[in-house]
């Protein structure tokens, strides 16, 4: 026993297009030494080539493959038996939260067949709402809070993911971040916004807006904001850049920030990525009260086409993830509304090809009607999504807090 958790010695595996549930039972409920059987259709006979040699890394037994037709009751029965005859177990499982329907019934009902004169076997479902092992011989569902932890390195290796870049795990520019974001929930960006039009960009860009190379880059000096409003910004940002009152030199700022290329602190100042950076900061803060054992800012997996995977901010307690997609614009602005919900779209679905159905997703904006947008999004998209919004930013580690509570 495991975690008092039943084990068995030969563990059925119904694969179907989310490899988490069978990444998770793998670990908890094969016996050291024992085989595991993937149960794959011709479709998703990849995603189980990828969960064997995750499985084969995480658990102390062998993997197997066996293919069928997961529409034919007569190939799925025949599979299954041809397995339990080959591997001689004195126990065995079925995990079923993934695969068809059909798989599902006949598969159970051929173990069940061998099991008559041998013991009971471990029939096992994976509740993604509750977080939860269901077992059919057992009177109620098992938590799994504190069981399993998976890492953000494991969800991209069930999917044979690498990210592009390494994920960030520190926010940038903290002290900066954090008066902006001081400024935004207050709707007090106006004076920042016209000194990065005015300013950083009139300086910084050519005339197709790209900007200016690395050698012009580092030529420039900008003159520091004046508004009575940025007092604030502009002494966090002469002391996290390490520089003087007469203004802001972009070569030596860049270097001092540790940036690589002076192309890369201008995106920062006029972008909105210190939102990103207070999201990261506030879950780190929260992380050892919460349980959150990976926290990552900036992941990037490389796809077909022209657009990669991306998502602002993850979080992941025991096997959950928690997407944050990042943006500062209101609804109130001209596209805004519809902006926002792209994004929110976009995330859940990366969320949740990455994480499964377990993946909970958040928006944290400058909406000043979170609520209306949110119950929009969870009527069109998804019930358990949540949005956060210009009254949420001058708490954001207390709301997130009492987001991340169990449910």
């Amino acid at each position: 026993m495991t975690n008092n958790l039943p084990e068995c010695d030969h563990l059925i595996l119904l694969v179907g297009g989310n490899p988490l549930p069978n990444a998770v039972a793998g670990k908890l409920l094969l016996k050291p030494g024992g085989i595991i059987t993937l149960l794959h259709s011709g479709n998703t006979a990849t995603t189980a080539q990828k969960l064997r040699a995750w499985l084969i890394n995480h658990t102390q037994g062998q993997v197997q493959f066996r293919q069928i037709d997961e529409a034919s009751p007569t190939s799925i029965t025949d599979g299954v038996n041809t397995q339990l005859k080959s591997v001689h177990a004195d126990t065995a499982g079925l995990h079923y939260t993934g695969g068809t329907k059909t798989m599902s019934v006949h598969a159970y009902r051929a173990i069940e067949q061998w099991a008559k004169d041998k013991k009971p076997p471990i029939y096992s479902y994976l509740d993604a709402r509750t977080l939860s092992l269901i077992i059919d011989s057992e009177p109620h569902p098992i938590p799994l809070a504190g069981i399993i932890a998976l890492s953000l390195d494991d969800l991209l290796a069930l999917h044979g993911w690498n990210v592009k870049n390494q994920p960030t795990t520190e926010p940038i520019l903290p002290k900066f971040a954090q008066v902006l974001l001081k400024l935004c929930s207050t709707n007090n960006l106006t004076a920042w916004d016209e000194w990065k039009e005015q300013e950083l960009r009139a300086k910084c860009c050519k005339e197709n807006g790209n900007w200016l190379s690395k050698t012009e880059l580092n030529q420039i000096s900008l003159i520091w904001p004046t508004a009575t409003e940025l007092a604030d910004l502009v002494q966090v940002l002469q002391v996290e850049l390490e520089q003087g009152a007469a203004g802001l030199h972009i070569e030596s700022a860049a270097k001092a920030a540790g940036f690589k290329k002076p192309e890369d602190l201008c995106k920062q100042l006029v972008g909105g990525y210190w939102l990103e950076s207070c999201v990261l900061e506030a879950l780190k803060s929260i992380a050892g009260t919460h349980r959150l054992h990976d926290v990552y800012m900036n992941i990037v997996v490389p796809t077909i086409g022209d657009k990669d995977f991306e998502l602002d901010v993850v979080a992941i307690r025991d096997y959950q993830l928690y997407g944050f997609s990042c943006c500062t614009d209101s609804e109130m602005v001209r596209g805004g509304r519809e902006r926002l919900k792209l994004k929110l779209f976009e995330a859940t679905i990366r969320a949740q090809q990455l994480g499964g159905d377990e993946a909970r997703v958040a928006l944290v904006c400058s909406a000043d009607d979170p609520d209306g947008l949110q119950a929009e999004m969870r009527r069109d998209l998804a019930p358990h999504i949540r949005v956060f919004g210009r009254r949420h930013l001058a708490k954001l580690a207390t709301e997130f807090a009492r987001w991340l509570q169990p449910e």
